[in-house]
C-alpha cells in the first residue's frame, strides 16, 4: 500500500499564507464584497476605529483604508463624537 501522491502548493497562492493582504488584490475578494463585510461588521459593533476594523478584518490598514474611504465618502458614515472627539471612530 503506497501513499498518495498529493500535489505541491502553488508558490503563488502560498506567498500570502500566515500575512495580512497589503492590498485588495491580494485578498482575492471583490471589492463589493469586502464593502459589505466592513459595513456589516460596523453597524454590528456600533462605533470602531478603523484600526479595530482592520484588526477585525484581518486586512492590512492600506487595505481597510482603499475600502472605507469610498464608503465614507458615499454613505455619509460619520465620525463619532459621543464622549468627546475620537479621531478615526466611525459609526453609522
Amino acid at each position: 500500500m503506497g501513499t498518495t501522491p498529493y500535489a505541491e502548493p502553488i508558490s503563488e497562492s502560498m506567498r500570502f499564507v500566515g500575512r495580512e493582504p497589503e492590498t485588495i488584490e491580494e485578498t482575492r475578494v471583490p471589492i463589493n464584497l469586502l464593502e459589505g463585510l466592513a459595513l456589516k461588521i460596523l453597524y454590528l459593533a456600533g462605533e470602531l476605529s478603523l484600526a479595530e476594523l482592520d484588526r477585525r478584518m484581518h486586512l492590512g490598514p492600506g487595505v481597510i483604508y482603499e475600502i472605507f474611504e469610498p464608503i465614507r465618502k458615499g454613505l455619509g458614515v460619520d465620525s463619532s463624537r459621543r464622549g468627546g472627539p475620537r479621531p478615526n471612530h466611525y459609526c453609522l
